[in-house]
């Protein structure tokens, strides 16, 4: 009894997974945590947004090494369908298909070495 028991158990659970699945698929589902009179989220624009994230840049002793998309690149080097065109201190410079692209850290202070803080 208790096999025919976890076989409809496991039947009952895999039909509500595809039943949330398809829901959440077709974008059905609310986010509990949203207020009710939100404007609902451009989910084209976010993908557009995040296409490039730069992380962390290290410049030191002749070194440039970018974090793009969690990724450590030269200048020269390719991410994705982009070339890294040049490395400073709080950006970074693409090459890409529509033209140059250039990101910037998020951090409103770029971090010095001991020697140079005043």
């Amino acid at each position: 009894m208790s096999s025919l028991l976890r076989r409809h158990a496991v039947i009952a659970i895999g039909v509500a997974l595809t039943i949330t699945g398809a829901a959440h698929a077709r974008g059905e589902l609310r986010d509990p945590t949203r207020p009710p009179d939100a404007a609902p989220a451009d989910r084209g624009a976010a993908r557009a947004e995040s296409a490039w994230t730069l992380t962390a840049i290290l410049v030191a002793q002749g070194r440039r090494i970018a974090v793009v998309n969690g990724r450590p690149v030269q200048t020269g080097e390719a991410v994705g369908e982009a070339t890294v065109k040049h490395i400073a201190r709080e950006r970074v410079v693409l090459a890409t298909r529509k033209g140059d692209l250039t990101l910037k850290l998020v951090q409103n202070q770029v971090k010095q070495p001991e020697a140079a803080r005043p």
